[in-house]
């Protein structure tokens, strides 16, 4: 006898129920997805992403701000870094225009002569009233048509790269001719160290004059100064060009390393100034954007 197909189906009451912990894990899985979904705006920009292509929840409103000043402060410190690079390459390029010792050469006095009638001391500077004595009586030497250059050398260090030639006189002027020296013409040359003097291109009546000079008393920069003054004097009258008495007010502004060294030093400083200037400004207007 066949059953009814009512009496085949299986009631809905007797199928197996759901277990209610599975059905409870998976919709605490599920939230949690939607929990992990949820990128906040500042990962969705850092990714790429658009935030409208997920389900997200606005980040913290300090969150933003600081997205937006990453970039305004790293901008400022390019600036400045841009600006401090540029201030120091003009303060090497002055260095290389005014400091006699940037040259490829590295003898200081070789450059200073070559525009100069008196190399002087780089430390201590001598004074004012001695350098304007010696420039007056440089000057009056080459308008007497006696051109001579004289070159101080206190120490070591106004040598350059060559420090042992310090203490032999003759031995640096004959290097230092060879620098200062064009077409096979020898200029007219006074070295003038504690050891002694040293001269080239000039007649023998003037290397004998030289010979005969005292050695400086002192070896400073003031005291090799005050023996090149007599030393000029004498080699002049050996050359036929009797100088007049040399007035000790009578030229201008000093010459050579020390005097030269100013402009540059002046330039230095004003730069350091107005890099350290900058990046303090920038420093605070990046801070203030970072705080606003």
């Amino acid at each position: 006898m066949a059953l009814p197909r009512e009496a085949t189906r299986t009631p809905r009451s007797a199928a197996k129920p759901e277990d209610p912990s599975a059905a409870r894990s998976g919709e605490a899985g599920c939230r949690a997805g939607r929990r992990l979904g949820r990128l906040n705006a500042v990962e969705l920009l850092n990714r790429g992403t658009s935030p409208r292509a997920a389900r997200w929840t606005p980040a913290p409103a300090g969150a933003l701000r600081n997205l937006g000043s990453v970039p305004a402060a790293s901008a400022l410190r390019l600036r400045a870094l841009a600006l401090a690079t540029a201030l120091l390459l003009a303060a090497t390029a002055a260095g290389a225009v005014w400091l006699p010792s940037a040259r490829a050469d590295g003898d200081p006095a070789s450059d200073v002569l070559l525009g100069e009638s008196v190399f002087y001391p780089y430390t201590p500077p001598v004074s004012a009233a001695t350098t304007k004595t010696l420039n007056a009586a440089a000057a009056a030497a080459t308008k007497a048509h006696f051109n001579l250059k004289v070159a101080l050398i206190a120490s070591p260090v106004d040598l350059g790269v060559i420090p042992d030639l310090f203490g032999k006189p003759q031995k640096y002027a004959d290097f230092l001719d060879q620098e200062i020296s064009f077409q096979n013409t020898h200029q007219p040359l006074l070295v003038v160290m504690k050891a002694g003097y040293g001269v080239e291109g000039v007649t023998p009546a003037v290397t004998a004059a030289a010979a005969a000079l005292p050695k400086p008393s002192v070896g400073t920069s003031q005291g090799l100064a005050q023996a090149a003054i007599v030393a000029v004097q004498k080699l002049a009258a050996a050359s036929g060009h009797r100088l007049a008495p040399i007035p000790a007010a009578s030229a201008a502004h000093p010459s050579g390393g020390s005097g030269t060294n100013t402009p540059l030093l002046i330039i230095l400083i004003g730069c350091a100034l107005l890099a350290a200037g900058v990046l303090v400004v920038l420093r605070q207007r990046g801070s203030g954007v970072r705080e606003s």
